[in-house]
């Protein structure tokens, strides 16, 4: 090559990458006659990284032709994997082409993450909002977002004034500790609670329907009431719109609130803006596409009419209402849709429940999951449905009551499938729970001294529903044993059967007291509220004096009943009851009553050495308090009197 030829070389090879670098938002590419070939591709720098990873990122092959923009796609798509903090290529010449080495400069590794400074929230917690984790590539864009995230769990947690700091620590080759120091600088505290906008309903009404509170230094520390929470805060705005709603206001508007800060960040005042707009009343209410029920059935289970105040509420309570009045019929897939149309000037809302009745809904098949100890039919039998049935919804919502109060289940659903044009599986799940019970206790009465009491039982016995229990007392004047065995479903029937046994014994230190005997108990069931219930009862009774003689019981005023009724003592006869149980749950009531009633009969023409009667009547009231507080109230009545000349 001469000189001319060299310099003619320099300086195109100059000019190709001044135009290369200089102009970077144009691909430039030679004629084909001088295309630039690449040759061969090296990637150096790797270490963790494996070269196929890298290669299926880089779209210039072997063979291509040299392109400006292929080379920085392939940059781009090598930055985006985030492995690596610098990337540089370069081209030499090799074989007629070029060389294309791309050197890679990989992140260093996250060995471990770890916390400092934190004390209302534990490292677990703060881990778990972090999307950074152990043995990834540090990457400062990552490690920014996760430091958002920590101070967003701080903010959620009333810590408005919290920092985050970042600390990369070396650990070794591309090898880092990845420290968050923390600073909570403690809880802002809610000041304040006022609204803006309020001309219909003062701040002490609207104070009673939002849980959003101020600080209160008494208690706030145990119920956490006076920290800024923005969950809180949404089903706040939430409760304001319903409460305005439910009188009326049906163009209200409750926007976010205005957070104020005060004392730098410690304290707060949380103000909620309002828009009531004008009160509306109901002018009309009219139903229509009803055909299986009239028009004036359907009006029956409207509450709602002119000229009542507007109220969500009823309305939702209208809405369910009719869908159980058709539920109850089978047409489960019924839609019950209001329509709602304000008159702005008369104030007033016309209101029109459209109603899409749909078709008989049958019952396909009952498909039962989850019980791997109780039988299938013990689940069925308390079902108000069948299979080929129809859907009757009340009486799905009877089944559920049925499961939950057979207390062999912590979670009961039954979830309707739609398996055809108005036909369903209905799929029965349940989640079993211990059965069998042991306790253990003791007390101390000034009439039996101290005693220890011991129950065990078994409530769902090899998963037939069976029961039996077995419990006793025992003291220094007192023993009690008792045993009961119980068939929820005499011979498949709704019917129960009890067998009971006890044996009592009790010293009243003058006289002592035996007793041993038992009961057959048969409960009928009808429907699934009303119970009557038929025993027999017979018992053997022993009372025998201890310490006075006969003479001196004859000159004690106080001992001279006992004398008569010294000796052995027989008891049996017939005891009807009734029952009607409208309680929520058998176990844990919530709601509902409960009424039952007891009479007996006990010798005469019935064996033994007594005749009396008992009549017993007990009643019992349950009402809601809160979600998880309930109030009840009981009372009990009962006579006891003798029966001809042996009573």
């Amino acid at each position: 090559m001469n000189n001319r030829s060299f310099f003619y070389f320099l300086f195109m090879s100059f000019f190709l990458c001044v135009a290369g670098l200089s102009f970077p938002s144009y691909s430039w590419s030679a004629p084909d006659d001088n295309a630039i070939i690449v040759k061969k591709i090296e990637i150096r720098g790797n270490r963790r990284i494996d070269i196929n990873t890298i290669r299926d990122k880089v779209h210039t092959h072997v063979g291509d032709i040299y392109s400006d923009s292929s080379i920085r796609a392939d940059l781009k798509n090598l930055y985006v994997t985030g492995y690596f903090s610098q990337i540089r290529v370069y081209a030499e010449g090799y074989e007629g082409g070029i060389k294309l080495v791309y050197v890679l400069t990989e992140r260093p590794t996250i060995e471990k993450i770890s916390f400092i400074g934190n004390v209302s929230k534990s490292s677990s917690d703060l881990r778990k909002k972090l999307t950074l984790l152990p043995a990834s590539f540090y990457d400062g864009n990552q490690v920014h977002e996760n430091v958002e995230r920590i101070k967003a769990a701080y903010r959620k947690a009333g810590y408005y004034n919290s920092e985050v700091i970042p600390i990369r620590k070396k650990l070794g080759r591309k090898k880092v500790e990845l420290i968050f120091l923390i600073r909570e600088g403690g809880q802002t505290r809610i000041q304040e609670v006022d609204f803006s906008g309020n001309n219909k309903f003062p701040a002490s009404v609207l104070q009673k329907k939002i849980k959003t509170k101020p600080y209160f230094w008494l208690t706030s520390w145990w119920t956490d009431a006076g920290i800024y929470k923005k969950t809180e805060i949404s089903q706040d705005i939430d409760r304001l719109r319903n409460f305005y709603l439910n009188h009326g206001y049906i163009n209200v508007g409750i926007g976010q609130p205005k957070i104020t800060f005060f004392n730098h960040k410690k304290s707060m005042r949380v103000t909620f803006p309002i828009q009531e707009g004008e009160q509306f009343r109901i002018g009309s209410v009219n139903v229509t596409g009803n055909k299986l029920f009239s028009h004036k059935r359907l009006m029956k289970e409207i509450h709602m009419k002119p000229p009542k105040i507007f109220s969500r509420k009823l309305l939702q309570k209208d809405i369910t209402h009719l869908t159980k009045l058709y539920g109850h019929k089978g047409y489960a897939f019924a839609i019950v849709t209001p329509q709602v149309i304000p008159d702005l000037e008369k104030k007033t809302v016309a209101l029109t429940y459209s109603v899409t009745e749909g078709g008989l809904v049958h019952i396909r098949r009952i498909n039962i999951a989850g019980n791997e100890l109780t039988r299938d039919k013990v689940i069925r039998r308390v079902l108000g449905v069948q299979e080929s049935d129809i859907m009757d919804t009340s009486a799905l919502q009877d089944s559920y009551r049925n499961l939950q109060n057979l207390g062999f289940f912590s979670n009961v659903q039954i979830v309707p499938q739609q398996v055809g044009k108005n036909l369903v599986d209905l799929n029965v799940k349940v989640k079993e729970k211990p059965t069998g019970t042991f306790s253990l206790g003791g007390g101390y009465s000034t009439l039996f001294g101290v005693m220890g009491m011991a129950t065990i039982a078994q409530n769902n016995i090899f998963g037939t529903g069976d029961s039996v229990s077995l419990s006793g007392e025992l003291g220094g004047f007192i023993t009690m044993y008792s045993l009961t065995i119980t068939d929820p479903w005499f011979m498949d029937t709704p019917t129960a059967a009890s067998l009971s046994f006890f044996d009592t014994f009790m010293d009243y230190f003058t006289y002592w007291n035996s007793a041993i005997g038992g009961s057959v108990t048969l409960t009928r069931r009808f429907g699934y509220y009303f119970s009557t219930s038929l025993s027999w009862l017979l018992e053997s009774e022993q009372i025998f004096l201890v310490a006075p003689t006969v003479q001196q019981v004859q000159q004690s005023p106080i001992l001279a009943p006992f004398l008569q009724q010294v000796g052995y003592w027989t008891q049996t006869g017939p005891s009807i009851g009734i029952s009607y149980d409208r309680r929520d749950n058998y176990m844990n009531p919530h709601s509902g009553y409960h009424l039952w009633g007891n009479l007996g009969v006990y010798g005469g023409t019935f064996g033994g050495d007594t005749s009396f009667y008992s009549v017993t009547g007990n009643g019992t009231l349950y009402l809601p308090v809160t979600q998880r507080t309930t109030l009840s109230f009981h009372v009990a009545i009962g006579d006891e009197e003798p029966l001809g000349p042996d009573g």
